[in-house]
């Protein structure tokens, strides 16, 4: 059946979009890019359904006080009103509680009075409710107001001094639309907050500190295959390299991570976000050595087209290539949707890789292999190496058998294996 088959069509398409990470992309982008007036009514709106719900809930009470509390006066409040009341409609009995209440809390005025102790005390007890959560509503709701007044005037403050900065400068109108449109979407953005910027932490020990920063860090760098051997090798040398090396970045929608022939320092890792990749052009060999390539026709059709992106997703690691050589961008990596992003930096990596022996000999093996792959990925036996993906770098190959070799080192040395020399040395050359 037609309807049958598409509708097999669109449960694919659905999986194939990954509905759950798609909804926590939406979420995380109207985290970061709700307009000021947006993210003021987020905010007071709570405020206003809690004190309605409230409200409500002490009419409800008034009207059972009313219709069968206790008496000492032999009447109740609802007796005042006779059977015109007690004849009227559920609502017109609810409002005229809700009324009654209402009029309690913001000191208003009423014809419902209280004629029993009961009813005495719980106005009473209403009006305290209402002097001090009343005050304090006021203050919420006025600290809110005045502080988004505030962020609209700094807004136009900086939008003011962009225009003079455009005309000073001569800017060419299409870009001046095109920078001022950019700039007032980033001022209604909220900003993610960044490490260094929350004062508190710097209050806390350093013991404490360090072990937050680990916290934090670890389970990133760990989902990498060399760094995952090196913690079970060496938790030290992880930890090291979290306070040298790693760091992480935000970035907005269509904010570049990183421009096509800019020199890489560092690598990354996707936290969490989605980004577009767009290789321009292969930078990794000169033009003159493919043009006069006599395998040249072959590989031709493999070069990518300017402007064909590649979507990058979390959990990707990306221009891992400058951690082993000098390696220059030759693409664009632009983000699709608010991202975290861990950077690893060469240098750091190296200062780490010098002062602990212990990865020493693992991290070695693992370089030199990935630096061979990067050199041999060339057309026709393999694709071109990028920012993105360089051909033949299976970790499993990369890490060689120095792993075994150094897990067993290590082992001998905590006393987990009792061997002499000449064991270890037999062992070592059967796993080589």
């Amino acid at each position: 059946e037609p309807g049958v088959v598409q509708t097999l069509r669109v449960f694919r398409l659905l999986k194939v979009l990954r509905i759950s990470r798609l909804i926590r992309f939406v979420q995380k982008a109207m985290a970061w890019s709700l307009l000021l007036s947006v993210r003021f009514a987020v905010q007071i709106v709570p405020v206003v359904f809690i004190a309605l719900l409230m409200l409500h809930l002490l009419a409800c009470i008034w009207f059972v006080i009313g219709t069968k509390g206790p008496s000492d006066t032999d009447r109740r409040w609802i007796d005042i009103f006779g059977e015109d009341l007690e004849q009227s409609s559920v609502v017109y009995q609810y409002f005229t509680a809700l009324h009654w209440t209402v009029a309690q809390m913001t000191l208003g005025s009423t014809d419902v009075i209280s004629v029993t102790s009961l009813e005495r005390f719980y106005n009473v007890v209403l009006l305290i409710i209402a002097l001090l959560s009343g005050s304090t509503l006021i203050s919420v709701v006025s600290a809110e107001v005045v502080q988004l007044v505030m962020l609209k005037e700094d807004k136009m403050v900086k939008l003011s001094n962009l225009r003079r900065f455009l005309l000073q400068e001569s800017v060419p109108a299409k870009l001046s639309a095109k920078v001022q449109r950019q700039a007032m979407d980033r001022l209604e953005q909220q900003s993610p907050i960044m490490e260094d910027t929350v004062s508190s932490v710097d209050t806390l020990s350093r013991s404490l500190r360090l072990e937050l920063l680990y916290a934090t860090r670890i389970p990133h760098i760990v989902q990498h295959p060399l760094f995952r051997t090196w913690a079970s090798i060496d938790m030290n040398a992880v930890e090291g390299l979290c306070q040298k090396a790693v760091s992480f970045k935000f970035l907005r929608v269509e904010d570049d991570l990183f421009l096509q022939g800019e020199v890489a320092t560092a690598a990354y890792m996707i936290s969490d976000g989605l980004l577009d990749y767009v290789e321009h052009d292969h930078k990794s060999v000169p033009a003159e050595d493919r043009r006069s390539s006599p395998e040249a026709s072959s590989w031709q059709q493999d070069v990518p087209v300017a402007g064909e992106g590649t979507l990058v997703e979390t959990g990707a690691w990306v221009c891992e290539a400058a951690l082993w050589c000098h390696w220059t961008h030759i693409g664009r990596l632009t983000a699709v949707w608010p991202c975290k992003i861990m950077v690893v930096k060469t240098e750091g990596l190296l200062q780490v890789f010098s002062q602990q022996w212990t990865i020493r000999s693992v991290t070695l093996t693992y370089a030199k292999n990935y630096h061979q792959r990067v050199v041999q990925a060339v057309p026709p036996h393999a694709q071109w190496p990028n920012d993105v993906k360089v051909p033949n770098t299976d970790a499993s190959d990369l890490l060689s058998r120095d792993v075994d070799i150094e897990l067993l080192k290590i082992a001998v040395q905590h006393g987990s294996v009792d061997l002499n020399p000449d064991e270890q040395a037999n062992l070592e050359v059967e796993l080589s």
